[in-house]
């Protein structure tokens, strides 16, 4: 079913044409610091390494009511904003003096016609800094990351347009080498409050606006790692561990010689149980495999938060550090047996949590500490598992799961519940093939930037947007990539497409149905109490 037609679309704004949400943005990776160092890599403080500049902390900053009145030339390296405001990054405008911030349940803070945007109320934010390029970074590549903007925004480096990037709750990252120069560069960045993206990020909270997790911009090595997955599950016995770990590589320089890549895994008594060295002459796109058994391994649960650390480091053909970075690393095994949710061969029960990125003070721009104490908060009282309703948190929470141990449920920020009440409702866009990409876009930025966190035993499509053929597609490609995890839907509960019910608010009489309906399934109740 297809409500679009094929050139209905083509002259309109990216911000409302739902085949337009990336422009120029690079392809989703794990998340992990470059360090030019093991040492530091051991750290894994990236504010150490020279080769990374935060730019978070104040930017120059102007407000737009609509579009119509926003500055259209301020990218430009001339242009005077020597009268605009100043605005703190990570941060929402909403909260800092501009506009109001809008609480909603399930309509949409807009009149509802996908993918249009009212022009006269989509607000926009303009922001403008500044960062100096050392010189010994001539050689190299040079990307800017944001690592979440709220809901869509166009850059510009040294007044050239950049891109473009929808898709408010994972990463964007573009290679800005080309635009930049020695000594100081201007950045500027237009942010969107609405885009057709929003008929998408309809959840249930405060809807804001703004740069709203970290941005910073870092350099590389022509030949460098590009990115990297690891498996590590147990064995049928639940005794040994099976550590898979596939490294990509990338180089745009011809290499004569061999690189060295090398993978150390070390233990929570630091011990070395992995050390394995290749040499491999790096030609544009390279894949190295790292495979090991480790016997009687620490097992990873919430309950005994086992950790490794994987230390990789990439060195050119003179034994010159090009790359260091580190990992952690949970062996365990998820797998759905006759009904039953089992880690390490052993029945859970999930105690569970929803929990939205919030602080009263600064929304959803929450900081470390804060986490932690919402893991203390949760672990005190015996909770075990947390869903990331309903989009992907922040990098470090997944980190900080890893390591304090809990269960997390991660989902893809794709929620409609507005379409409900209109014309066509939910089918609207979820058996609309014209936003399929939109979908799988969405999970496929999810699955990739946190495939190797250990805490994540489930990946969820999303919240409350109704069911139909881009939820199967979405569920057909994460099985794809990663068949050790099952992938769950509320709405697809009793379908194929959800390897597990996944209600919400239901009374016993009809859970009872679940069960007798597929047996097969583990029932876990998504949502049951809402404050």
């Amino acid at each position: 079913m297809t409500f679009l037609k094929k050139n209905d679309n083509l002259n309109a704004n990216d911000w409302e044409n739902q085949l337009v949400y990336n422009i120029n943005k690079e392809d989703p990776r794990a998340h992990f610091h470059y360090f030019e160092s093991e040492k530091y890599a051991q750290i894994n403080d990236p504010n150490k390494s020279k080769y990374f500049i935060s730019l978070n902390g104040e930017w120059k900053f102007n407000f737009s009511k609509n579009f119509d009145e926003r500055p259209i030339d301020f990218y430009k390296d001339d242009f005077n904003d020597s009268d605009w405001q100043i605005i703190n990054v990570p941060g929402h405008w909403e909260l800092q003096g501009w506009s109001k911030p809008i609480y909603l349940n399930e309509e949409y803070p807009f009149p509802v016609d996908p993918p249009k945007i009212p022009h006269l109320k989509n607000e926009v934010g303009s922001y403008r800094r500044s960062f100096h390029r050392p010189v010994f970074w001539r050689d190299r590549d040079v990307f800017i990351r944001f690592s979440s903007v709220s809901s869509a925004f166009y850059l510009w480096v040294n007044g050239q347009r950049v891109g473009y990037s929808q898709g408010s709750k994972t990463p964007a990252e573009f290679n800005i080498s080309r635009y930049i120069k020695n000594g100081q560069n201007n950045v500027s960045v237009e942010v969107y409050k609405f885009s057709d993206g929003s008929y998408l990020e309809g959840q249930d909270t405060w809807r804001l606006s703004g740069i709203e997790r970290d941005v910073y911009v870092y350099s590389v090595p022509k030949t460098r790692v590009v990115d990297f997955h690891i498996q590590s599950s147990l064995d049928s016995v639940f005794e040994n561990g099976e550590f898979k770990l596939k490294i990509d590589l990338h180089s745009s320089v011809l290499n004569n010689g061999k690189h060295v890549i090398s993978a150390k895994l070390i233990d929570k008594g630091r011990r070395t149980v992995l050390d394995s060295t290749v040499k491999i002459k790096i030609d544009k796109n390279q894949t190295i495999l790292f495979n090991k058994d480790i016997k009687y391994v620490y097992k990873w649960t919430a309950e005994e938060p086992n950790l490794y650390d994987l230390e990789v480091t990439l060195s050119d053909p003179f034994g010159k550090t090009l790359q260091s970075f580190t990992q952690q690393v949970g062996f365990r095994t998820i797998e759905v047996n006759n009904g039953i949710l089992e880690i390490n061969g052993k029945p859970i029960t999930i105690r569970g949590v929803n929990r939205h990125e919030w602080d009263p003070v600064t929304g959803r721009a929450v900081n470390k500490e804060s986490m932690i104490k919402d893991i203390k908060i949760m672990k005190q009282n015996n909770i075990n598992a947390v869903r990331s309703s309903h989009y992907p948190n922040q990098e470090v929470w997944y980190e900080l799961c890893n390591e304090y141990g809990l269960y997390v449920i991660n989902e893809a920020n794709i929620e409609a519940h507005g379409m409900i009440y209109h014309i066509n409702g939910y089918e609207q866009l979820t058996n609309d093939s014209t936003w399929s990409r939109q979908w799988i876009d969405r999970g496929r930025r999810m699955y990739e930037r946190d495939k190797n966190q250990p805490s994540i035993i489930i990946w969820s499509m999303g919240n409350e947007a109704g069911d139909g053929q881009n939820f199967k597609n979405l569920y057909k490609w994460l099985k794809n990539k990663d068949n050790s995890r099952p992938v769950v839907y509320e709405p697809a509960s009793k379908k194929n497409h959800s390897d597990i019910a996944f209600p919400m608010y239901v009374d016993v009489s009809y859970l009872l149905d679940y069960v007798r309906d597929d047996p097969s399934k583990p029932l876990i109740l998504c949502e049951y109490a809402h404050a």
